[in-house]
């Protein structure tokens, strides 16, 4: 199964980056819809407002995140 990690960094500190998991246990497909669903997860959590999406990625298994 696939995760969708989003790495994202603080607007007051842009050198502050963290891997968080959006979504796991995701079939193959979701990679192709994971920015929407990224887009989507950020607009309805407000905790992560002082933030931003410096990149994503899709990952297999237990690796990653």
């Amino acid at each position: 199964m696939l995760k969708i990690i989003a790495t994202l960094c603080s607007l007051a500190a842009p050198g502050e980056c963290h891997d968080v998991v959006v979504a796991s246990g995701q079939p193959m497909q979701a990679c192709t819809f994971a920015q929407l669903q990224i887009a989507d997860w950020m607009r309805n959590e407000p905790s992560l407002a002082g933030y931003r999406l410096a990149r994503y990625r899709c990952d297999i298994g237990d690796r990653g995140a």
